[in-house]
């Protein structure tokens, strides 16, 4: 028997070619294809079967041709945005050291705590995408909202906006140059780009998502070397009669991996304020030596090294050291300026493979930066102050965790009166924590 290829005459192929290059009719008349298929059935020249049979395929590919030119769109948008967010729950306690009267600064305190995270990244095309995120709680450094904290009758709890900002990709899909391997401008409100994932940082609170405009720059300087580079104009408060305090400032990071299971790294930033007056007569600044004029310029030096030698206990083992460079010696720091501020830590283990564990101790003097800026967990978020960090971090289910901090600190200098209230506490942190 001949091959149905045979027995078909051109026509047919007609009928084939009309479909298979998107030719569409309005669905109250009959398409071409459609009559094409009818003068062939008539003419005898295609059975019944056969031509039901291909009646079936022509309608077939005109659904998956028309009905998806309409889905299509639906479904490239939801296939180019993503909803996600997080709830976290905490059971916080302080407890504060007593004096040989046995009194304290304060009483000790037990308090539950939530936040509530939701944003939407969204892929616009190639080269733009953006991202916006909503968080409970007003306070720049926090998103936590206390249980019962409210006001009377339960009062509702607000969301603002945390993020929101724009990313510009210049080569797109595009190969980029030699070694380079990424290139991306950010403007909005974004994360903060100079805080380091390497360990715990103290020297940026988490919550503080900076805004004004962010150039990342990567390259491959060898297969082993990795070279990045952060640049940022942030302006912190926009006036109308004097100027903006701004924030310009760079970050150079360096990760070399030392066969399969080594790395070390160092990332080294420097941050130069501009236009501080109004922005110290809002925050806590300390007193004497902080600024030199308008401006304040900090150096932050960061080091670590990483190991996976033993299999699913990876350590790693990190150290940062931050100074202000334009901090002055005044009778109120003892003739002494007061500006260093450094930490050092040691971590191993996975959440999600057994568990994450923890230590860390550092020390922050009274002139070593803006205290508000700073993390507000590890110590109140004060200056002249030191103390311990204990921490550790468990995947319980998918999407699920549990953690525990523990935070010890205690004044620096007790002849400087900074950051003295409160100073002597323990403070613990147990947090369940869910994502989606």
């Amino acid at each position: 028997m001949r091959s149905l290829v045979h027995r078909i005459p051109w026509a047919l192929c007609c009928v084939l070619c009309v479909f298979a290059f998107g030719t569409t009719a309005n669905a109250a008349e009959p398409t071409v294809a459609e009559e094409l298929l009818d003068i062939l059935k008539a003419s005898g020249q295609i059975d019944e079967t056969q031509y039901d049979s291909l009646l079936v395929k022509v309608h077939d590919e005109e659904r998956a041709r028309t009905l998806p030119s309409v889905d299509s769109d639906k479904a490239s948008w939801t296939d180019n945005v993503e909803v996600y967010g997080d709830f976290r729950g905490r059971h916080e306690y302080f407890n504060y050291d007593k004096d040989s009267d046995g009194t304290s600064a304060a009483d000790d305190r037990t308090r539950l705590r939530y936040r509530v995270r939701l944003g939407v990244k969204a892929k616009i095309n190639d080269y733009f995408s953006t991202n916006f995120r909503v968080v409970t709680g007003t306070d720049h450094n926090s998103a936590n909202q206390t249980v019962g904290g409210g006001g009377d009758n339960w009062d509702k709890n607000s969301f603002e906006l945390d993020k929101a900002y724009l990313t510009y990709k210049p080569y797109g899909k595009k190969e980029m140059p030699a070694s380079m391997n990424k290139l991306e401008v950010k403007f909005g409100k974004m994360g903060n780009l100079f805080r380091s994932k390497q360990g715990k940082d103290y020297s940026w609170d988490s919550d503080i998502n900076p805004e004004g405009l962010a150039l990342t720059t990567g390259f491959d300087a060898t297969d082993n070397l990795k070279i990045k580079l952060n640049t940022a104009y942030f302006i912190e408060d926009e006036n109308s009669s004097s100027s903006d305090p701004n924030l310009i400032a760079a970050q150079l990071v360096a990760d070399l991996k030392i066969g399969d299971k080594s790395s070390v790294g160092t990332a080294a930033s420097y941050y130069s304020w501009h236009s501080l007056d109004n922005l110290l007569g809002r925050v806590e600044a300390v007193p004497g030596g902080l600024t030199n004029g308008n401006g304040l310029d900090f150096v932050d030096v960061r080091l670590w090294a990483s190991c996976k030698a033993i299999e699913n206990w990876p350590l790693k083992v990190y150290g940062n050291f931050w100074i202000n460079t334009d901090a002055e010696k005044t009778a109120a720091t003892n003739n002494d300026k007061e500006d260093q501020m450094w930490m050092v830590g040691v971590e191993g283990g996975s959440a999600k493979k057994n568990v994450k564990l923890g230590l860390g101790y550092g020390e922050t003097e009274t002139n070593s930066t803006i205290a508000t800026l700073a993390d507000s967990d590890f110590l109140d978020g004060k200056t002249n102050r030191k103390g311990y960090v204990f921490y550790a971090k468990r995947k319980i289910l998918k999407n699920t965790s549990l953690s525990f901090t523990a935070f010890k600190s205690e004044e620096l200098d007790d002849d400087i009166d900074v950051g003295l209230t409160k100073a002597d506490r323990l403070r613990f942190q147990t947090n369940i924590v869910v994502k989606f």
